[in-house]
């Protein structure tokens, strides 16, 4: 089974917002993703990347590849509810359209992928340095 989970959140440079960190331990420890399923954009996203790693995603099963994908986690937090609106979710100077993913997501279940997503706030972060996380400079 290929599943991918994609946790985008909006925390400034070197910070994360402690529910994305939650989600991230969760999915490894009680849905069983690996490392390596699970893409994280900790400091927001815009649209077009968005969709193109779901685009990404969706065409392993469109392609009848042997690793079809079964599961697709779209988790985006924004920095409070405020930033969740009916038609789109504000994360920092990005927004991501709802009508999008809502798009994605049907383009999912044709494939027969199932795409859960799941629109959260948190206002508390942490710094990656607590995390044990180092910044390394190029």
């Amino acid at each position: 089974m290929v599943q991918y989970a994609f946790l985008v959140g909006t925390a400034p440079q070197d910070y994360r917002q402690k529910r994305l960190v939650h989600f991230y331990n969760n999915l490894k420890s009680e849905y069983t993703f690996s490392e390596r399923d699970i893409y994280i954009f900790p400091n927001g996203v815009d649209e077009i990347l968005l969709e193109y790693a779901l685009t990404n995603a969706i065409e392993q099963n469109s392609n009848g590849t042997s690793g079809s994908v079964s599961r697709i986690f779209l988790y985006i937090c924004a920095l409070s509810q405020d930033c969740i609106k009916d038609d789109c979710i504000t994360l920092g100077n990005d927004e991501i359209r709802k009508s999008v993913i809502a798009h994605y997501a049907a383009v999912a279940e044709k494939v027969g992928a199932e795409m859960q997503v799941v629109y959260d706030a948190d206002g508390e972060l942490i710094a990656e340095e607590s995390l044990g996380w180092e910044r390394i400079e190029a």
